[in-house]
């Protein structure tokens, strides 16, 4: 996340009306007659929207990719999803990806969109997952998963460059050309042409000079015609001839996915909602047997003093996981999961210190991370701690296993206990798969999302990756203490007791292969537990602990393996593993989630569907390439 990509502050003023004006350019955010048949004018009817989607299936592809300039309040992306609710056929999908580089707050937003009350009941959903203004790709999920919203917080030319998406109109919308003349420049057109295809759109509510020369130069026929109410005229037209492949015809693939823990089962769903086939193969009687069936798990990330991939990773996955929850469990809050905050302590001088360095860093907004002072900690979290630390005000808890069976509920997907996969080979544009003791099965796409079991298939490609014992302690509510209020953590961590009983831990024992569940682990858990919370640690008896043992999956970046494994040829594995940029295989990993699989697989999966079936990726081009499964294959 490098500096150049913090973002400024959404200032806005509100006139005599109510409507809001943008104190940074000093111009409004939508026309002051009617903001609501401007963006209709302007944006829905010059794309010709209503009967491209009429006729959407009618050319092959059920995707439909709308980019913008200019998130602002929200309101072109409201209009377009109440459109696409009324024209668009009922199995396809709408991508809206949109660039804001002042964001405006939940509470401006509020203000704002209550000026549209036809559109109230969609904007409360949009408010419900509206991120915060952390810099990067934000991806959300309306209408039963039919419409995504990806928004990215930065500027324009840091933006698109990396994007992957094949658009089919552009709405451009930012400030007047005048007002901001930094996003009206030649590199946005260059990018428009990269994204488009032919016959991708434009429209646009400016009639400037520099802009209609601007996108004429970069392709695209420009037309000049009437502009809305007092605006005399405005610009729209078309791309004939472009760089970016039209999307492929939709299908019914099927695609086998090995492994029922979160990671498999995460890709499971998104993979069923893009109405492919999934068999998941599961080699124990249930799905969530090993490290994703502990009872609880935390959903926190470590932030380092200076951004990395790494911790761009973890704070749009704790983000996308949170949004996953609500969409998927939303009766389920406060008993399944919450995200009621984490509270970190630092473990020594330096952790506290860069915390420090965090907290008064200026990239992350306060709602995100903020610093805690011990008052702060003992009111959240109910008991004497006395030391300070960093509050996640958006993360929180969750039951693992109830979260994988929310995700494989859903008619697209078969589960298959019982399943062990002993290899598997490509033919003949197929996968074909060996079950012990004697059974085959067919797929058109393999995933493997079977963690540190990866190893026995044998791949040619290097996959550094390592099996880490992780044990976690469980012991009952003691009910002469209060219960805690908020998931905390310092070398070790324990949440708010779930139906009657705590789960804490966990330990980290290395070139172990034991999995059994030992006293001297819940000696190490309670131990943790004194460090922050003695007053807790003191009232349970180690010896009436029950627990789990798993594996974690590690990787010596410490970030996922998520992706195509690379291959000369689609489906087929070489000796010798292409470098990044070879045609992409049928085959996919995600794997190596490490202790922040909660974080991590769901935005893996989603990743991984995307990179499946053409729809415009969720994440920017840096932290995609970061955790490619060729990445060590580049040394």
């Amino acid at each position: 996340m490098p500096s150049s990509n913090l973002l400024g502050s959404a200032t806005l003023t509100w006139d005599e009306q109510g409507l809001p004006e943008s104190s940074v350019f000093g111009d409004v955010y939508f026309s002051r007659e009617s903001g609501l048949l401007e963006t209709d004018y302007v944006f829905i009817q010059h794309n010709d929207l209503p009967r491209r989607w009429q006729h959407l299936t009618d050319h092959g592809s059920s995707c439909f990719v709308i980019a913008e300039t200019g998130f602002g309040t929200g309101l072109n992306f409201l209009v377009a999803w109440q459109n696409w609710l009324r024209f668009a056929p009922s199995n396809a999908r709408l991508h809206f990806v949109s660039v804001e580089k002042f964001p405006l707050s939940k509470q401006d937003l509020q203000r704002a969109l209550a000026l549209w009350p036809d559109l109230q009941e969609i904007a409360s959903e949009l408010l419900a997952q509206y991120p915060c203004a952390l810099p990067g790709f934000h991806r959300m999920y309306f209408a039963g998963g039919k419409i995504a919203l990806t928004l990215l917080f930065g500027d324009v030319h840091d933006c698109l460059p990396q994007l992957d998406a094949k658009v089919d109109a552009w709405f451009l919308d930012g400030f007047a050309p005048a007002k901001n003349p930094e996003m009206w420049q030649p590199q946005l057109y260059q990018q428009m042409a990269r994204l488009s295809k032919p016959g991708t759109t434009f429209s646009t509510f400016t009639s400037a000079g520099i802009v209609k020369r601007g996108i004429a130069g970069a392709g695209f026929e420009v037309s000049k015609v009437a502009g809305f109410g007092r605006k005399r005229e405005m610009l729209c037209g078309m791309i004939k001839e472009a760089t970016c492949g039209k999307a492929q015809p939709a299908s019914q693939k099927t695609i086998a996915i090995i492994g029922a823990g979160l990671a498999g089962c995460s890709l499971a769903r998104a993979m069923a909602e893009r109405d492919y086939h999934v068999i998941v193969l599961e080699r124990h009687p249930e799905a969530a047997q090993e490290a994703s069936g502990n009872p609880q798990g935390i959903l926190y990330l470590k932030l380092p003093k200076t951004p990395s991939a790494l911790s761009q990773w973890h704070s749009t996955g704790l983000l996308y996981t949170r949004n996953l929850l609500q969409r998927l469990l939303p009766d389920n809050k406060g008993d399944d999961w919450d995200d009621n905050g984490v509270i970190q302590i630092a473990l020594k001088e330096s952790d506290a210190e860069r915390q420090r360095t965090v907290a008064g860093s200026g990239v992350y907004p306060a709602d995100f991370v903020t610093g805690c002072t011990t008052d702060s900690i003992r009111n959240l979290s109910g008991y004497p701690i006395n030391e300070g630390g960093l509050l996640f005000g958006q993360a929180g808890w969750v039951s693992p296993p109830v979260l994988c069976k929310a995700l494989l509920n859903h008619p697209n997907i078969t589960l298959q206990c019982n399943s062990q996969v002993t290899d598997f080979t490509y033919v003949q544009g197929k996968w074909q798969l060996r079950l012990s003791p004697d059974s085959m099965l067919e797929a058109d796409i393999l995933a493997l999302a079977c963690a540190y079991q990866t190893k026995q298939f044998g791949l040619p490609l290097p996959l550094p990756i390592n099996e880490v014992k992780g044990q976690i302690s469980t012991a009952k509510q003691p009910t002469h203490i209060p219960a805690l209020q908020v998931s905390v953590c310092k070398e070790g961590y324990v949440a708010p007791p779930r139906k009657g009983m705590y789960c804490f831990g966990a330990t980290f024992e290395r070139n172990c292969k034991d999995l059994q569940v030992t006293q001297q682990g819940h000696l190490q858990n309670l131990s943790k537990l004194a460090q922050v919370l003695p007053e807790l640690a003191s009232a349970m008896d180690a010896s009436q602990f029950s627990g789990r043992a798993g594996f974690r999956c590690t990787t010596q970046d410490h970030l996922p393996i998520a992706g195509p494994y690379p291959c000369q040829n689609t489906g087929t594995m070489n000796a010798e593993p292409a470098l990044p940029g070879a045609e992409t295989s049928s085959l996919f990993l995600s794997i190596g989630h490490g202790s922040k699989g909660l974080t991590t697989a769901p935005l893996a999966a989603e990743l991984i569907a995307c990179q499946i079936s053409g729809e415009p990726l969720p994440l920017n081009a840096t932290l995609i390439q970061a955790v490619t499964p060729g990445r060590w294959s580049r040394d």
